[in-house]
């Protein structure tokens, strides 16, 4: 069985490359190392589809996000003739912590915009 489950803040805004749309997720460990230090782990993840649409329209850098997926690793020939493993997730679904943004408020009457309908005479 294949399947991850992570939760973490985008490093920067979601990029397209055709129909793959991909971001690095800020993870926190919830372990110590040897030496008392907590670290992150910045994992690359890709989505296609819907779940691509939707993360390029409202992500943004800083948001948290929740996602399930699975992990793929790929193998690159090299220049040199070296072999370079890749490994990234597939991320199925997404789920975004940080509310929608809202419209700013008006700021003075100039900003209100009135419909006729609205008047009382």
């Amino acid at each position: 069985m294949n399947e991850t489950s992570l939760i973490g803040n985008l490093t920067k805004d979601p990029e397209q490359y055709n129909s793959i749309v991909s971001f690095n997720l800020a993870v926190s460990r919830d372990y110590a190392d040897k030496d008392g230090n907590y670290g992150t782990d910045f994992i690359p993840v890709k989505c296609f589809g819907k779940t691509g649409e939707r993360v390029l329209k409202r992500a943004k850098k800083g948001n948290k996000l929740a996602l399930t997926g699975h992990i793929e690793v790929y193998n690159s020939q090299q220049d040199d003739g070296s072999v370079r493993i890749y490994t990234s997730v597939i991320a199925d679904k997404v789920w975004f912590f940080d509310k929608k943004e809202k419209e700013p408020e008006p700021t003075s009457y100039k900003d209100v915009k009135f419909n006729d309908n609205d008047l009382p005479f």
